[in-house]
């Protein structure tokens, strides 16, 4: 099997100060893609690096709503050159009405910056969302999305929301989260998505799975534990764990492959 975990922060230093063998045990568990999410100014340079040494990892580079606050003057151009010189991703970007304080308005407008940047480069996107989705729909409605697509990153909405986002050509993707027994919410979600934009993730190094061992908040996720949430959505829509990495697989490699030159 391949799997490709399509959210993770490889750049977090839970991760990177043992980068070699996080990624051998990503290999070792079939996981051949991983797309690495910048969320701040400052860690778009790690994200870079990280693709150019090792070529399983693929870059995404965004403002994640929790730092638009600390941006600095410029910082709309400055990431708009690095997506262009590097052929990166869009991400990780969105809403998250969980803030407090929340100033939805900024919140809005530096998500739509990016966003549209997203579509003139035709390039993929990765969003987070949280206590938004209604109005995440609304905006994606209202700006647009790239014809290269966009990936809901760790779901948590309601069933009756996907047509809304799937229709203008979003890709749902699950993570550990998933695995929760009490998660029932996505597990509905998940029966939902079609086929063809089904994506998995691990979010690593947060959002750990459900393990054979039990939930250990001290640990660090990992891109390999990726297959624990490819077990629960075979269980969840009655396939086989094969159906499930061949489709995601093939899902992630449309979505963050292609135009946006991720795919070498």
């Amino acid at each position: 099997m391949q799997l490709f975990d399509t959210h993770c922060h490889l750049q977090d230093p839970r991760l990177l100060g043992r980068i070699e063998d996080v990624l051998r045990r990503a290999g070792e568990a079939g996981v051949g893609g991983m797309l690495c999410c910048g969320a701040e100014e400052s860690d778009w340079p790690q994200v870079l690096d990280l693709a150019r040494r090792f070529p399983c990892v693929k870059p995404a580079l965004g403002l994640h709503p929790l730092y638009h606050a600390q941006r600095r003057s410029g910082w709309l151009e400055r990431l708009a050159g690095l997506l262009r010189e590097s052929g990166a991703a869009v991400g990780e970007i969105g809403l998250d009405h969980g803030m407090e304080p929340l100033d939805e308005r900024d919140q809005e407008e530096v998500f739509a910056a990016q966003l549209r940047l997203a579509v003139e480069l035709d390039r993929p996107v990765s969003i987070h969302c949280r206590r938004a989705w209604g109005r995440l729909a609304e905006v994606l409605k209202s700006v647009g999305v790239p014809g290269a697509g966009v990936a809901l990153h760790t779901y948590s909405g309601s069933r009756e929301l996907v047509p809304a986002f799937i229709d203008p050509g979003a890709y749902v993707s699950f993570s550990g989260a998933i695995t929760r027994p009490s998660s029932r919410r996505a597990h509905e979600a998940a029966r939902a998505v079609p086929w063809d934009r089904l994506l998995v993730e691990t979010d690593a190094p947060d959002i750990m799975p459900v393990t054979e061992r039990g939930k250990s908040p001290e640990e660090a996720n990992e891109p390999a534990n990726v297959t624990y949430v490819v077990r629960k959505l075979a269980e969840i829509r009655g396939a086989t764990v094969e159906e499930v990495a061949a489709r995601t697989w093939e899902n992630a490699c449309r979505v963050f492959g292609g135009k946006a030159g991720l795919w070498h």
